[in-house]
């Protein structure tokens, strides 16, 4: 009997909460507890930052870039690694390679200003470079540019940057690569 019993009330239960559900549906607040708020109704918390760059990035991006403009090159800031380079579709650990590489940048890439074909990565590097962390994280992505084919130029924040030294140092690692924007496939040249 009291088996019975306990079988009625589950079942009076369950039905209670159809009615309720279903009340809740036809009135249309069901939809408005399971709706996430439209991104238009709520104020979203992100805030614009102040500058793109560092003191130390833009000091050493006004020396970079007159240097690129002379040689008739481009140079782009903060660029992420996975916009750089890329994994052939039949690697093994695909994902887990791409990771690796998703939600890090380089601070700047130097490009022709014909096909934006990018020739030199350049990292500024800072004291943060020397933890143990970023120590690690600096040798794989030094291994990833260096596998892919992509000189990686790093550069130790100074006070200030000699023009007549970091000159060297581009026209150096660009001698090669410009032979390789010349020698470019076509369809690489007018890839959109």
């Amino acid at each position: 009997m009291e088996g019975r019993f306990k079988m009625s009330s589950i079942l009076i239960s369950l039905l209670i909460l159809v009615i309720l559900v279903l009340i809740l549906y036809y009135t249309g607040i069901l939809e408005k507890l399971l709706k996430r708020p439209e991104v238009k109704e709520v104020q979203l918390p992100y805030k614009k930052r102040t500058y793109l760059l560092t003191k130390a990035e833009r000091s050493f991006y006004e020396v970079l870039n007159s240097i690129a403009k002379k040689q008739n090159l481009k140079v782009f800031t903060k660029v992420r690694i996975a916009d750089l380079l890329y994994l052939p579709k039949k690697v093994n650990n695909r994902t887990s390679y791409q990771n690796r590489i998703n939600s890090k940048h380089i601070d700047f890439v130097i490009c022709d200003t014909v096909h934006i074909m990018p020739l030199i990565a350049v990292e500024l590097d800072d004291s943060s470079h020397q933890q143990a962390k970023r120590v690690h994280r600096d040798e794989f992505v030094n291994k990833a540019f260096k596998d892919a084919g992509l000189p990686l130029l790093r550069i130790p924040v100074k006070q200030s940057y000699s023009v007549i030294e970091l000159t060297g140092e581009i026209d150096r690692i660009l001698s090669p690569a410009q032979n390789e924007v010349a020698a470019a496939p076509e369809h690489v040249k007018t890839r959109t």
